[in-house]
């Protein structure tokens, strides 16, 4: 490389800039690798809880089954009763009293 590069800034780094350099590279890669590390920890532990928690998700997912039906159920016996009570309130229910 030319000497008016070199001047320039282009080409080879100073000595002392060079280790400043290496220093804060490593130090910004060891901080990545521990980052890295915790994260992996934490993605054990959600992993290991979605797990444990795979039993209770079955059985939420039944009784929230059963709660539709018992919804389900209810709806329709709020309906039969509509209809009887309309049956017997309504126009004409007194002449039904012979």
């Amino acid at each position: 490389m030319s000497r008016p590069a070199r001047e320039a800034g282009f080409g080879i780094v100073p000595g002392p800039l060079s280790a400043a350099v290496i220093v804060t590279i490593v130090v910004q890669l060891s901080a990545v690798i521990w980052f890295l590390a915790r994260l992996e920890g934490r993605v054990e532990v959600n992993e290991q809880f979605r797990l444990a928690s795979a039993p209770l998700q079955a059985q939420m997912t039944r009784l929230d089954e059963r709660f539709d039906a018992v919804f389900r159920d209810l709806d329709r016996i709020e309906r039969r009763l509509m209809r009887l009570e309309e049956h017997f309130t309504g126009p004409g229910a007194g002449d039904r009293s012979r």
